[in-house]
C-alpha cells in the first residue's frame, strides 16, 4: 500500500523564462512529485542535471493541454 511520500504527479518538457534573461524562453524536462516543482536540463534528470526547484504548497490543478499544446500546471 502507497502512502504517497514519493506520488509521482507529473513529469514533460516544459518552458519558463530564463532566470537572467526574462524575455528568454528556456525548455526544461519538469517533475512535479509531492509537493516539489524541480526542473532538469535534460529528459529524466538526476540531481546532476538538476537546475532548479519550486515548492508548491497548495496544488489546485495539474493538466495536460491538448495533445501538441502547451502543458499547463495550475497553482
Amino acid at each position: 500500500m502507497s502512502t504517497g511520500e514519493d506520488e509521482l504527479v507529473f513529469e514533460s518538457f516544459l518552458r519558463k523564462r530564463g532566470k537572467r534573461m526574462k524575455l528568454k524562453w528556456m525548455t526544461y524536462w519538469f517533475r512535479l512529485q509531492n509537493s516539489v516543482l524541480c526542473f532538469y536540463s535534460t529528459k529524466h534528470g538526476n540531481s546532476l542535471q538538476l537546475k532548479g526547484q519550486y515548492y508548491i504548497c497548495m496544488l489546485h490543478t495539474v493538466r495536460r493541454g491538448p495533445e501538441g499544446g502547451e502543458q499547463a500546471i495550475c497553482v
